[in-house]
């Protein structure tokens, strides 16, 4: 099976269990909870949206004004320009060479376990593939739960770009994405693993709170749940993450950022992660000089969280 490049990067900040966002507050700049951002310099106003690197029905309508902001910019920015070249690198990138398997890698119990939660994806991960990936890429695959749609907000985004005739770019390359995750060593990735494949077995209890949150922009909520999930493991652990994942990427995107805004303005959409927290996004702008102001607006069913679709996740405690 050919796992979709959508679900395989994008989904890592807001869906892998570690995300550690221990040292994370609420933005400190208005102390707003928004996911959408107008950043303004020298008379331009450009835009940040945080989104949720997970596929939900919720987010088959974009919000009114998260439209209005890629209509008004000149470039729309994703983490990763998802075109044929990057999706090649990734797709080379993700794979173990050919003498080494999965299964020998983390041993016959953790890669059982795993083959029983991808197995009952709709469609279906052989594990026969699985047996050929490297640990993190099999991480992603399990970090939410598939259901035969891959309608996750980065890409319902670009879509909508390309379809308004936007100019399209990414904020970091497929090597620089692979390049964070390849720092993490094999011991590392197996205690971010055993985390996830907990989450699975138990229906995917955090992905549900997290998207639940995310609609209904509760940024205080989102770094609790990131915190708490994270605890049991190392300090030296989560500190990584938290810089190659986090941190150094933050870095990465401002001076992306400001690299097209001489250019034009941009609509930049980025996990929701870089938005919060200390050294995030919106404060690294700041500090660039510009003028960081939240802008109000809904998704659809944001005052009944009832009604979300894609939240009752399969039940996979019957293992």
């Amino acid at each position: 099976m050919n796992f979709p490049y959508n679900n395989l990067i994008k989904v890592l900040l807001m869906a892998i269990p570690l995300l550690t966002l221990t040292s994370c507050n609420k933005n400190k700049q208005t102390g707003a909870n928004s996911l959408l951002w107008k950043v303004s310099k020298d008379g331009k106003e450009s835009y940040i949206f945080g989104t949720v690197h997970l596929p939900s029905k919720q987010f088959e309508k974009i919000p009114a004004e998260v439209s209005d902001a890629i209509k008004s910019t000149d470039i729309c920015l994703n983490e990763i320009e998802p075109d044929e070249k990057n999706q090649l690198e990734i797709a080379k990138g993700m794979r173990l060479s050919d003498e080494k398997n999965l299964n020998d890698i983390i041993g016959t119990d953790r890669f059982s376990k795993l083959a029983k939660i991808v197995t009952n994806y709709t469609p279906p991960i052989s594990q026969n593939y699985l047996n050929r990936v490297k640990i993190w890429a099999a991480l992603l695959f399990i970090s939410y739960p598939k259901k035969g749609y891959d309608l996750s907000m980065d890409i319902l985004l670009y879509q909508h770009a390309v379809m308004l005739g936007k100019r399209t770019e990414g904020l970091e390359t497929a090597t620089q994405q692979l390049s964070a995750l390849e720092s993490f060593t094999t011991e590392e990735q197996i205690q971010i693993l055993d985390d996830a494949i907990a989450e699975a077995e138990n229906g995917y209890p955090t992905v549900s709170k997290i998207i639940k949150a995310y609609v209904s922009q509760n940024l205080d909520e989102m770094v609790s749940l990131f915190s708490d999930k994270e605890k049991d493991l190392p300090e030296q652990l989560k500190e990584k993450y938290l810089n190659k994942m986090l941190i150094e990427r933050n870095l990465i995107f401002k001076d992306s950022i400001l690299k097209y805004t001489n250019e034009g303005s941009v609509f930049a959409a980025v996990g929701a992660g870089h938005i919060i927290g200390d050294g995030n996004l919106l404060q690294l702008l700041e500090n660039e000089g510009f003028v960081v102001e939240p802008v109000e607006f809904k998704f659809p069913g944001q005052n009944d969280l009832s009604d979300i679709q894609g939240l009752n996740f399969l039940n996979l405690d019957k293992f």
